[in-house]
This record gives C-alpha cells, sequence and structure tokens, in this order.
C-alpha cells in the first residue's frame, strides 16, 4: 500500500468515524423523533458511505470498489425513503413535535380513518 492510499484510508476512517458520532450525539440530544430521524439519516448515512469508502480504498481490488459502489448506491436510495416512511408513521401515531407552535400543514392530507396520505386540495 503507497503512502496516497494510506492517507486516504485515514482520512476516510476518520470522516466516517465522526459523523457516525455526529449521529449518536444527534440521536441522544435532539429532542423530538423527527429531529432524531434528521440527524441520524444525514449523518448516519454519510458515516456509513466514508467507511465503504475507507475499505474500498484499502483492498484496491474491483471486486471491494464494486462492492462499495454498490453499498453506497443502495444506502443513497433507502436512507431517505425509510426515513421517511419512520417520519410518516410517527406523524401518524401521533408522535408529539417539540415545537407546538409550528403550523401543521400535513394534517389536511392525511386521512383520519385509514391514516392514508392523499395530495392536499388545491387552492380556489
Amino acid at each position: 500500500m503507497n503512502l496516497l492510499q494510506m492517507i486516504l484510508v485515514a482520512l476516510f476512517a476518520l470522516l466516517s468515524t465522526g459523523f457516525c458520532l455526529i449521529a449518536a450525539i444527534g440521536i441522544l440530544r435532539m429532542p423530538d423523533i423527527y429531529i432524531r430521524l434528521h440527524a441520524s439519516a444525514k449523518a448516519g448515512t454519510l458515516g456509513a458511505i466514508f467507511a465503504m469508502l475507507a475499505i474500498a480504498v484499502y483492498a484496491w481490488e474491483l471486486p471491494y470498489l464494486a462492492r462499495g459502489a454498490l453499498i453506497i448506491a443502495f444506502l443513497f436510495i433507502t436512507a431517505p425513503v425509510a426515513t421517511l416512511k419512520i417520519a410518516r408513521l410517527a406523524y401518524v401515531e401521533g408522535e408529539p413535535r417539540e415545537d407546538e407552535d409550528c403550523i401543521d400543514q400535513i394534517r389536511e392530507c392525511v386521512d383520519s380513518e385509514t391514516h392514508e396520505f392523499h395530495s392536499p386540495k388545491p387552492l380556489q
């Protein structure tokens, strides 16, 4: 392993550790589930992506590079969808928000019986 490769592995590993630490602190310190989801989705995903990059650069073989790229693509696709689904479930179940002064614009888009989301009514 050459010097540039070692520097890149160390940089990606440090970035991964930093983002995972930020995600963990965000989950512990944030007041409600919606903000915790934001912290874990953004920083946690970046932490995992940098870990995959560190592994791929360390191995520096085509199978590892391909697997790392596929895992990164999978994370980019699934993390936002999973976060949205968890936030919707929390909203439907009535999980309270920390900021009670906010205007709830989603309430009119949720059917009260089936808890299905629909498009808002057009403005007249």
